[in-house]
């Protein structure tokens, strides 16, 4: 995050219990009412399912997007990494799982891992591992469509908000109680989840 910078981050849920799966018309218009929007705007879900059904949703109403998710290869990562950097795509998709196992693990494990996923059979391991981290270039405003598993990666995902004009919005129902707990303790958790405030702001 860029020293100095006033980050709004916007926690906002939908009027009524919306369960995971939605439609994602319907779990956006929270994000309306905040205000976060426009280009180098980065989407993180926490389960590939989302991130199918939101892929579909953007190409059916011709919403320009990139995504990268665990099953992404390298060559289309650093594809859509760098036309979201400079802004030729203004929504990223960007999926928990490709956080943590791109971004954290060894590189021989995510080798293995990758090898395994395309059923290409056991690799030779003979390169010692090493650790390789991808970094999100240019992402001013952040959207958590699902609040992530791992409450760590929440902080670790405002840490990428660059600039001085960023934003971060996260949306949450009843259902999310115990990853909302992880965020911002179990007292704050139970008095916005039983909350008719469509609206929390944290600066």
């Amino acid at each position: 995050m860029a020293e100095g910078a006033a980050a709004r981050l916007l926690t906002a849920r939908s009027a009524a219990p919306v369960p995971p799966g939605s439609d994602p018309s319907q779990v956006f218009k929270p994000l309306k009412a905040s205000g976060t929007a426009g280009t180098h705007t980065a989407i993180m879900l926490s389960n590939y399912l989302d991130y199918t059904r939101l892929r579909r949703y953007f190409r059916e109403n011709d919403i320009e997007f990139e995504g990268i998710c665990e099953y992404t290869p390298p060559p289309k990562v650093s594809r859509a990494r760098t036309l979201f950097y400079n802004g030729q795509a203004p929504l990223l998709l960007y999926t928990e799982r490709f956080h943590y196992y791109w971004r954290c693990v060894p590189t021989r494990a995510r080798r293995l891992l990758r090898l395994r996923l395309t059923g290409l059979g056991a690799p030779l391991l003979t390169a010692s591992p090493t650790l390789h981290r991808y970094k999100i270039r240019g992402i001013r405003n952040l959207i958590f469509y699902s609040l992530p598993e791992n409450a760590g990666y929440y902080s670790e995902m405002l840490n990428m908000l660059e600039g001085n004009d960023i934003s971060c919005a996260a949306l949450f129902t009843p259902y999310d109680l115990l990853r909302l707990e992880r965020i911002v303790g179990t007292d704050r958790a139970k008095r916005m989840v039983a909350s008719d405030k469509p609206l929390f702001m944290f600066v």
